[in-house]
């Protein structure tokens, strides 16, 4: 069981991407199989070792002596008694770096969701429920519920406590992937709980899964959620599977814009700027860019947005290799909008979103409100491997103008907010962050300035 929810958290997680309740369940390797291809597995071994040697941007690898971690782990690898076995190895290995975008995926991705069985069996059958939960008071809560999603309409509310999946408990699962990491960075915790539960309340296109919770008078109650199509776009990105990418803007009360959007690709960088900029053209007095729950992406695509925010060249970050810096520049795109401007974060605002939020709030020009961000912000490449699999590594580090190294450590709010399932249960819109920035920009002081 362990073994498959890491995979989904290795997808979810470690590639800071929407893929991880996308791929097809598939059976575990037959035996005898393994047991033949066990000289490639060396070589694969091989190749992730020497990939992350060549390429990490510290020479001296955080000084860990990698030449001994290989002494230490090549012998597990050829150990190994199948694949899932033979990448928990590579995992270890790769962890022994202690930084983000360092994973490597077996092409057989084992999933918790399959003995859950909200699992898709047909690729592209990933169903979307509207649910979001995340680690609230040491439990999984649900943070939000879409509007008109299948969800909200089975009558799951925020500040609701997810007991069981399909008569499946939650807290072992939970317990079992959280003590697998005894040395977690902070806020580690909520990061692999936000991501467990993103990929097992998905479910399958029309496939009912029952949902057992505790609302806020602890009452348990079991509801039924039938997840429905997506109607986001999927597209590909390099040696990753499939993408799901979607943009969300609407004009809120007093006319204030907001845009949400899902990752950093390039089919979403024009929409978002349009969208910004159609805000500038009707004026509106502020404007909500809500990056919570998005994963990341393109780096460079941080600063491209950035650019529609700013009237001159703005610097949001440096990112530096072994042989040279980069710094991600934003240039004015007009037209500029020149009003207030809100960041919202949480756990689930991963690698590119982290570094747009800490650019645009060192620069003075937004205000983050929400919850720390992940702190996994290292820029990395994806390569397949020779039997399949995938291999994401690092090859940069990433500061911010000021300096400050944001991995491990995240992105801290302006305007913290903290969530309970008191507080959830009790907002009017089911949405306490999203309350909080809208105060913010409402509020004579904050108009005024």
């Amino acid at each position: 069981m362990t073994r498959k929810l890491l995979s989904v958290l290795a997808l979810s997680v470690l590639f800071c991407l929407p893929v991880a309740a996308q791929q097809p369940a598939k059976a575990k390797p037959d035996a005898k199989k393994a047991a033949i291809e066990a000289p490639s597995r060396q070589k694969i071994f091989d190749i992730v070792w020497r990939t992350v040697r060549d390429n990490h941007y510290d020479p001296k690898m955080n000084g860990v002596n990698w030449v001994a971690v290989r002494a230490k782990y090549l012998p597990q690898a050829e150990k190994a008694t199948d694949q899932a076995a033979f990448y928990g190895v590579l995992n270890a290995m790769l962890g022994e770096l202690k930084q983000s975008h360092l994973g490597a995926i077996p092409p057989a991705t084992l999933q918790e969701t399959e003995e859950i069985g909200t699992s898709p069996t047909v690729p592209g059958e990933t169903g979307e429920s509207g649910l979001t939960a995340q680690w609230i008071e040491d439990l999984p809560v649900v943070a939000r519920v879409a509007e008109m999603s299948a969800a909200r309409e089975a009558g799951v509310r925020p500040g609701d406590v997810i007991v069981a999946i399909n008569e499946k408990q939650i807290a072992p699962v939970l317990e079992k992937i959280l003590a697998a990491n005894p040395n977690p960075h902070p806020g580690e915790e909520r990061v692999t709980v936000w991501a467990t539960m993103d990929a097992l309340l998905a479910g399958t296109v029309d496939k009912p899964y029952t949902l057992t919770v505790k609302d806020k008078t602890d009452a348990e109650k079991t509801l039924t959620i039938t997840p429905r199509k997506s109607t986001a776009k999927v597209v590909t990105f390099g040696a990753l599977p499939p993408i799901r990418t979607e943009i969300e803007t609407k004009t809120l009360v007093g006319g204030i814009g907001y845009v949400r959007f899902s990752i950093f690709l390039v089919p979403l960088s024009n929409p978002v700027k349009e969208a910004i900029q159609g805000f500038a053209a009707r004026k509106a007095p502020g404007i909500i860019i809500d990056l919570r729950g998005n994963r990341g992406g393109v780096g460079i695509m941080a600063s491209g947005i950035a650019g529609t925010l700013t009237a001159k060249k703005m610097n949001i970050g440096t990112m530096k290799t072994r042989l040279f810096p980069q710094s991600f520049i934003a240039f004015p795109q007009e037209p500029v909008y020149k009003g207030k401007v809100v960041v919202l974060t949480d756990e689930g605002s991963i690698s590119t979103s982290e570094i747009m939020a800490a650019g645009l709030q060192e620069a003075k020009r937004a205000t983050v409100i929400g919850r720390q961000t992940a702190g996994m912000v290292l820029p990395s490449q994806v390569v397949l491997l020779p039997d399949g699999g995938r291999l994401q590594y690092v090859f940069a580090d990433f500061r911010t103008p000021k300096g400050v190294f944001l991995e491990g450590r995240g992105v801290t709010p302006d305007v913290p907010v903290t969530l309970t399932r008191a507080t959830l249960a009790a907002s009017p819109s089911g949405d306490p962050i999203l309350d909080a920035a809208l105060n913010y920009l409402t509020t004579k002081e904050t108009v005024n300035k």
